[in-house]
């Protein structure tokens, strides 16, 4: 929360299509959006162009496709693997103990429920080549940590049961630069700052433990320059794809 990681992901979403047409890349919610009018227009195309028309609307877009579980997703999540469930009992189960107020905690939850269906459903899904996600089950599992009692053991066995993706984005700022871009937001701060500060601790845990799992996370500082950071994902996203070609050919 207001580190830039959407101004991020969203640049480099632009610079990657502009660089390379030969690979399809996109966000994750306008490839969920993309799926989802695909799987209507399968069925129907009136109610396709219909659709499509609607969800031009950003306001109308959230409603019906950003944060919707469509019935596909549900599906694919009935046939995955015991990975999957291993990770949704770590996760619910150890988040009961909590200090958080209830309505907070019932969203955080909601979150992180429609993240994993997400994940699962552009897994299955996707034609893309590469889908970025803007805030995903990481974020959501930092968002759990936060105010969660019994916190080293909910990091432990998220950040050990977690489905990771190709790469990860870990953009560091201090509680000082959180805490002013909220405010440009017209967020309230008062009520989120010490949330900012175990946010902060746990996300250098998650980031160490998820490390040492293998996954390769580019960790930028939030106060560079938009471009350099968005060079530097192109650079490592370049020698992820280099290396999977390499892989390949052996």
């Amino acid at each position: 929360m207001g580190a830039g990681k959407s101004t991020i992901a969203k640049e480099l979403v632009r610079s990657l299509n502009k660089n390379d047409s030969s690979i399809l890349i996109n966000d994750n919610q306008s490839e969920k959006r993309k799926i989802i009018l695909e799987q209507i227009r399968d069925r129907s195309l009136v109610n396709y162009f219909f659709m499509k028309l609607l969800t031009i609307a950003p306001i109308l877009n959230n409603s019906l496709t950003v944060n919707r579980i469509p019935s596909i997703a549900w599906s694919a999540l009935e046939n995955e693997s015991n990975d999957i469930d291993a990770f949704v009992n770590a996760v619910l189960s150890i988040q009961v103990s909590s200090d958080t107020n209830t309505k907070i905690r019932l969203e955080r939850t909601w979150k992180f429920i429609r993240e994993l269906a997400d994940i699962v459903f552009i897994d299955k899904y996707s034609s893309s080549d590469i889908v970025i996600f803007d805030e995903s089950i990481l974020q959501r599992g930092l968002g759990i940590s936060t105010g969660i009692l019994n916190e080293k053991q909910f990091i432990d066995s998220f950040c050990d049961t977690v489905p990771l993706p190709a790469m990860g984005l870990y953009v560091r700022a201090d509680i000082e630069t959180l805490t002013k871009r909220i405010k440009i937001r017209g967020r309230e701060v008062d009520r989120l700052t010490n949330d900012l500060k175990v946010a902060v601790a746990n996300g250098k845990k998650m980031v160490n433990k998820l490390k040492k799992r293998g996954l390769k996370i580019v960790e930028v500082d939030g106060l560079m320059d938009t471009g350099e950071v968005i060079e530097i994902c192109i650079q490592e996203i370049n020698k992820h794809f280099q290396n999977k070609n390499t892989a390949g050919n052996r």
